[in-house]
């Protein structure tokens, strides 16, 4: 027997590749692009109805965007399916809007409070993180980030001034 063989006896079979692994992305970002294909127009312009009325509410908004992307359906869907899509949408919105806990889209798109919700050092972090949220970041791989209208940055003294405004901030709401 030459070793060339009993190796290859030996060798555990190689491993199979590692199935392609998707993002971890916000959902409401995965709008349909492209083209909705026959079978799939309904269900993903239902999916696509209650993202909007979750998001946006039961508002002009909200219609616009869902029939600007019912234009990807193709062949495109009657405009009675649409609206029958969109009515069971808001539907399914009024029975979200029941639940507790929920936020309503005004307020959750809405600027965050800078007010606490404790007066912890934690409480103030989060009031912070929440507040600043598209302009300082913090990861412990980057340190903290800001973004300067173009592009995200490492900066400390930045991140730094960024947090002074933001308290003076608190100091003059809490004042009035």
């Amino acid at each position: 027997m030459n070793l060339n063989s009993f190796m290859a006896e030996k060798t555990p079979p190689k491993p199979k590749p590692a199935p392609e692994q998707k993002s971890v992305t916000d959902a409401f970002a995965e709008l349909p692009d492209g083209r909705i294909p026959e079978g799939e127009r309904n269900t993903t312009m239902s999916r696509l109805a209650g993202k909007l009325i979750k998001r946006y509410g039961n508002t002009r908004e909200a219609r616009e965007k869902f029939l600007e992307n019912a234009k990807a359906c193709d062949p495109p869907l009657d405009m009675n399916e649409l609206k029958t899509i969109w009515g069971s949408a808001v539907k399914f919105g009024k029975t979200v809007s029941a639940q507790a806990g929920y936020v309503p889209p005004e307020e959750y798109n809405g600027p965050a409070p800078r007010k606490p919700d404790d007066y912890s050092d934690v409480g103030k972090a989060y009031a912070f993180a929440k507040y600043s949220r598209d302009y300082v970041r913090y990861s412990p791989a980057t340190d903290y980030i800001v973004y300067d209208g173009i592009c995200w940055q490492e900066s400390k003294p930045r991140s730094q001034a960024t947090m002074q405004q933001f308290t003076d901030a608190q100091l003059e709401e809490a004042e009035s």
